[in-house]
Order: C-alpha cells, then structure tokens, then sequence
C-alpha cells in the first residue's frame, strides 16, 4: 500500500484532534471515561467500513469501526492503548435473539474475529469494547453502564482467545487471523456473515419500533 502525502496524515490527526478536545470540553470526567461514552453512544450497524474517520462522520459503525475510532481518539487525548483481536463463539451467551436467529446459532458453533482495545485507566491497563451502545442493553446486549475505567468493559464477543495487534494495521492482522479460523469453511464464514446481517436489521426494526433502541448520535 503506497505512504500517504504528509499532509493527508496531518489532516487525518488533526480530524480525531479536534473531535477529542471538543468531546472532552463538554464533558468533565477522566479523558478515557468521556471518549469511551462518546463512541460507545454512537449507534451500531453491519456491514460497515472498519473505519475511524467514517464512523466520526456518519455517528455510527461497527465493531471495528467504533473500536478503531476510539484508538484515535484516545491516541489525540494521549492516553496509551493498543488494538486487540478477539476469537469467540456467537453462539455463546447471545442476546435476546429473535427465532430466526436462534436457528443459525442451533446449527452449531459461530466462530467470528473481534476487534477491541486495551487501554490504561486509573489502576492499569484494561480492555475496552465501546461496540454495543447503551439502547441495546433492553434487549440483552453486553453494555457497560457507568464505566470509570477503572475495570474492564464486558466484550461484545464471549473470549475464547484474545490477540495483541503487533504492527501497524489491525485489519490486516485481522484478516490473518479470520483466514486461519475460518480456512476451507467458506460456508462457515458465510453463515457467520448471515447472522451478523440478521442481527443488525433486527437492531435496525428493533430501533424503529421504539422499543427504547432508538438511533441517537452524539456530536463531536
């Protein structure tokens, strides 16, 4: 992949710069605690780009998306943190799934790759998921509620193995790892894609019927 032009990755910082110092002018708590209630608001929807400068335009992303634009926002605030990759089953302790859903999990273990994050809080490093935002705890999503940093967030994905990203580009070490967990079981990786679709435009109704799941971005 070619290097970016100096001044596209300046103005790339400067973006989640400036996003961080008006986030934290409006809210007084710890650096860490106030980024991580900002992108943990913002909604979550599949399929969706992995990426930071897209979820802070549009309000909402994916796992990766929201995960990765918290990495840049704590990076721009100073605060130490580094990607993880998380290896899980979604069949393992899901949310309240609707009967559709219930029957892909029943076909048999759900291998999927998650992307989460480590970070430094008041008493030393602790993982952080900001993927769920705090509407879908009504219908049993894993959410942190007052989170102070001072202990770790519940993952969106029960861990059954957890990864440092070691270089530069977590969704390449992503992919690396997703091609060895799913290698020669196409039909595995595309169930797994049809539940995860499933599960947003269940999100997605759940949200327009306003069961208390309504959309509700935050501004930067």
């Amino acid at each position: 992949m070619p290097a970016q032009p100096v001044a596209s990755l300046e103005h790339h910082h400067e973006q989640f710069a400036t996003a961080a110092r008006n986030i934290l002018a409006r809210d007084s708590r710890p650096p860490l605690v106030a980024l991580f209630a900002y992108v943990q608001a913002l909604p979550y929807r599949w399929p969706g780009p992995r990426d930071a400068a897209h979820c802070l335009a549009n309000g909402w992303g994916t796992c990766s998306g929201k995960n990765y634009l918290l990495y840049e926002l704590l990076r721009a605030a100073g605060i130490p943190c580094a990607h993880t990759l998380v290896v899980g089953d979604l069949a393992v302790n899901p949310p309240a799934i609707p009967a559709e859903l219930r029957a892909l999990l029943g076909e048999g273990p759900l291998p999927d790759v998650h992307s989460a994050l480590s970070a430094i809080g008041p008493a030393g490093p602790v993982t952080v998921d900001a993927s769920w935002d705090p509407p879908l705890a009504r219908l049993g999503f894993p959410v942190a509620r007052d989170w102070d940093g001072a202990a770790d967030t519940p993952l969106a994905l029960a861990p059954a193995s957890v990864y440092a990203v070691c270089g530069h580009d977590p969704t390449a070490e992503k992919e690396l790892l997703r091609g060895r967990v799913f290698g020669g079981q196409p039909e595995l990786l595309a169930r797994r894609d049809r539940y995860l679709q499933l599960l947003s435009e269940w999100i997605a109704r759940e949200r327009a019927e306003g069961t208390g799941t309504k959309d509700s971005s935050p501004q930067p």
